[in-house]
């Protein structure tokens, strides 16, 4: 894949017996003083989410089927792939301040209204989790 899917997509992944929900995109938070992001945030599709231990973080690598793929406009669609560029960049040890900037630059270099949006958006998106209460499920 060359962008990320949207939220509410419903997808199957390696290692887990139930569907999962996508509930966020671009999470990210704080993990022995280093930032840990990764491309999904999801929870069971049929139970929904509960609790912080609902959480299941995961990155394109562990779906093994897509099954429905959530509700996006068009402008959405753009966004999704500036998303997976930066998710791209951060994995090849960019920072992420920089890696935002670098690729939404790329995506409106003509234009800093439109850069600006951008880039509020993806910051829009990011959330951070520093009470250390979400824990990564990765499989059952």
């Amino acid at each position: 894949m060359d962008t990320m899917l949207p939220i509410g997509s419903v997808v199957e992944l390696e290692g887990f017996k139930e569907y999962v929900v996508i509930i966020g995109l671009f999470p990210a938070f704080v993990e022995d003083n280093k930032t840990v992001v990764y491309q999904y945030v999801g929870c069971n599709y049929l139970k929904g989410y509960r609790s912080v231990d609902d959480y299941i973080f995961f990155d394109e690598s562990k779906i093994k089927n897509v099954y429905y793929i959530g509700y996006a406009i068009e402008f959405d669609f753009i966004f999704l792939k500036v998303l997976y560029e930066i998710y791209q960049q951060l994995n090849s040890g960019k920072d992420f301040m920089m890696a935002i900037d670098e690729v939404c630059k790329k995506a409106e270099p003509n234009n800093s209204e439109k850069y600006n949006e951008l880039k509020k958006k993806v910051y829009d998106y990011y959330f951070t989790d520093n009470s250390n209460e979400a824990k990564v499920r990765q499989g059952d």
